[in-house]
Parts: structure tokens; C-alpha cells; sequence
């Protein structure tokens, strides 16, 4: 899935509670963080394929065999997409910093997501740094931007009925 996408659900998880401005705000980074140390990355393949906007297509990462080829770089997308992480280092950190626990359930929200939306090339080891592999059932991070839009109204009319329902 796309990292506007889990945002917006990391917003919708957010109206689930009766939580404080700051906190509404960390549970949505929350939800888009495992991917933020691929953002730069992200951008440097979309400008080296001269994309529009440095956004990448699917393409892009497949005709380079990019896990492969980049293993530094395939181990930090790896690492905080690892079940391990989320329970040995974020919740942790979530509990320490006395931040909600929604918090850690929106990291968590962005894993199970990503197990069903991610396969073949990044397909996701939820157990890293153990080879094992889950695939996804589509590649929802590699929806065109109609696709992605689509899912982005869908969540923010979700988040607007939860935020009536909060009452």
C-alpha cells in the first residue's frame, strides 16, 4: 500500500479513541513510519528513471531486481517491515514515551497491510532477517495514481463516518 494510504489509516485508527491533538498526530505517523526510511530512496529511482514527480513505477524496481541487487537498501525497508521490530523496538518506545497504544497498533495496522498488499519483488518478510516470504494478494503500492486515489477517498469517507460515529 502506498504511504498516503497508511496514513489515512492510521487517521481512522486515531478516531477510534477519545485521544489528545498530539496524539491523533503520532498514531497517524505511526502508521506511515516503517516506510519513511525509504522515502529517499524511494524518490532516487523515480529521478533516475526520470518520473514525473520522482515517483517510480513498478517497473522501475523490477527491471533492476532491486532486493537483490541492493541488499543495504532492501534490509532498511526489512527491518522496520519485521514483526520483530514492532514488538522488540516500537512498542517499547510507544510504552516509554507514554504514547498511546494505538500508536503501535497503527505500526502494526502498516505490517498486516503490507503482507496483503505487497508480492514478488517486495514481498514481505515479516520475520526478518528468516527468509520467509508472505504474498500478498496485489501489489496495492503499485496502483496507479487513479487506483490510489480511489483508495484514498474510500479511507477519508471512512474516516469521516468514524468521526460522526465518535460522537
Amino acid at each position: 500500500m502506498d504511504i498516503i494510504s497508511h496514513l489515512l489509516v492510521g487517521r481512522a485508527l486515531a478516531e477510534l479513541g477519545n485521544y489528545r491533538p498530539a496524539d491523533v498526530t503520532a498514531i497517524t505517523l505511526f502508521a506511515g513510519l516503517p516506510d519513511l526510511p525509504q522515502l529517499p530512496l524511494y524518490l532516487y529511482v523515480g529521478f533516475k528513471h526520470k518520473r514525473f514527480l520522482d515517483i517510480p513505477k513498478n517497473s522501475d524496481w523490477l527491471r533492476e531486481h532491486f532486493r537483490n541487487r541492493h541488499p543495504f537498501w532492501s534490509a532498511l525497508w526489512e527491518v522496520p517491515h519485521s514483526l520483530w521490530f514492532l514488538l522488540l523496538i516500537v512498542t517499547p518506545l510507544v510504552i516509554y514515551f507514554k504514547l498511546p497504544l494505538m500508536a503501535a497498533a497503527a505500526y502494526a495496522s502498516h505490517l498486516l497491510i503490507d503482507i496483503a498488499t505487497h508480492k514478488g519483488e517486495w514481498a514481505v518478510k515479516p520475520f526478518y532477517p528468516f527468509k520467509f516470504k508472505t504474498h500478498g494478494y496485489t501489489n496495492g503500492w503499485a496502483w496507479n495514481f487513479a487506483g490510489m486515489l480511489a483508495s484514498w477517498v474510500i479511507l477519508l469517507f471512512i474516516i469521516w463516518l468514524l468521526s460522526l460515529l465518535h460522537i
